[in-house]
């Protein structure tokens, strides 16, 4: 468990797991609109699960921030001079990996 995850991952961990439940049922589901119903609400549960891990970050640097972005957190750090390997890696997924992707599909959803 890294050290970010012991502060506060409870509602990380919750949007997490009703992901995976929303991505199980789409899988058993044959009707086309109930799966793709059950993929957009694990998009949307998803998209809380990053917005409950900056939560986390915020909480473990110290930061004063009530809707935390990775753009804010990042320039919030850097007044305090501190350096996240969990911005770094945010940073690269949110460039070209996981967050992007993610992001690409929460845009679809609305």
């Amino acid at each position: 468990m890294s050290r970010v995850a012991r502060y506060h991952a409870d509602r990380t961990n919750q949007k997490l797991y009703f992901a995976r439940l929303a991505c199980q049922q789409a899988e058993q589901i044959e009707h086309v609109q109930q799966a793709q119903a059950y993929r957009e609400t694990a998009v949307f549960h998803l998209h809380g699960a990053v917005l409950a891990f900056l939560q986390e970050l915020v909480r473990y640097y110290r930061l004063t921030d009530l809707q935390p972005t990775l753009k804010s957190i990042e320039d919030k750090m850097a007044e305090k001079g501190q350096v996240s390997p969990e911005v770094l890696v945010l940073q690269q997924l949110a460039k070209d990996g996981f967050i992007a992707e993610l992001k690409r599909a929460y845009r679809m959803c609305q």
